[in-house]
């Protein structure tokens, strides 16, 4: 059972499912070579199936949603928004704010002027899109998607 062939199993699978549906990992077993009652076998699953499927999914309507030591949750179509605004708008604003402590903190007197100038470039950089970023999420425009 080669990883290509457990990605498609996995993905029709999935798609046979209905918005709100519970995939459990012991319905999942069954689809892969991988014991998913093993803590790492589980976490090379998720990274080499689990991984693609999403992606694939999210090309045909579908989000699933990890849910810890169970499996996977169909989003339904009046989940989905909210979701991917928490999680791929809103958290990134969290790297943004990583990175720039980060920069802050580095030790920059080791760096010769071009690396001291890309340093500085990068998080003049990081503070812009997080001001512009911060800006538009506060737009009123956009106030009531929380």
């Amino acid at each position: 059972m080669n990883k290509s062939f457990q990605i498609d199993e996995v993905e029709k699978y999935i798609k046979q499912k209905n918005f709100g549906d519970t995939i459990t990992f012991e319905e999942l077993q069954t689809l892969t070579k991988y014991n998913l009652k093993d803590k790492f076998e589980n976490y090379k699953f998720k990274a080499n199936v689990i991984r693609p499927v999403k992606n694939r999914l999210i090309h045909s309507g579908i989000v699933i949603r990890s849910i810890r030591n169970i499996g996977y949750y169909i989003l339904k179509p009046n989940q989905v928004q909210s979701y991917t605004y928490r999680t791929y708008i809103v958290k990134p604003l969290k790297h943004f704010e990583k990175a720039a402590t980060i920069l802050i903190k580095s030790k920059t007197t080791e760096l010769n002027e071009a690396e001291l100038e890309k340093h500085n470039l990068t998080l003049n950089l990081d503070t812009e899109l997080m001001e512009v970023t911060d800006k538009l999420l506060k737009n009123k425009k956009y106030s009531n998607l929380v």
